[in-house]
């Protein structure tokens, strides 16, 4: 039996309701686990254009996990100042 991840923004509010943050962990998550991701928005129409916008662009690209990730930690350190402990 094949097996996916069901998942929508709970846990958001920990990333400051960034919404986008949370469904791109997951999407590393279930690529690393090589298991499909069912991503519910819950009705938010523009969330859920967004995030298949961004999976294309992603595949399109061959953008890996460790590509995001990079990218995140990156983000994270210029929003940090350089400390590397988090956003703010």
């Amino acid at each position: 039996l094949g097996k996916t991840i069901a998942t929508g923004n709970w846990g958001a509010g920990v990333f400051g309701a960034y919404v986008e943050l949370k469904a791109i962990i997951q999407l590393m998550a279930a690529a690393v686990a090589a298991v499909p991701l069912r991503y519910c928005t819950f009705g938010n129409a523009a969330l859920a254009h967004q995030l298949q916008r961004l999976h294309h662009l992603l595949h399109q690209r061959r953008v890996t996990v460790a590509d995001i990730f990079d990218a995140l930690r990156r983000y994270v350190l210029v929003d940090d100042g350089g400390g590397g402990g988090g956003g703010g």
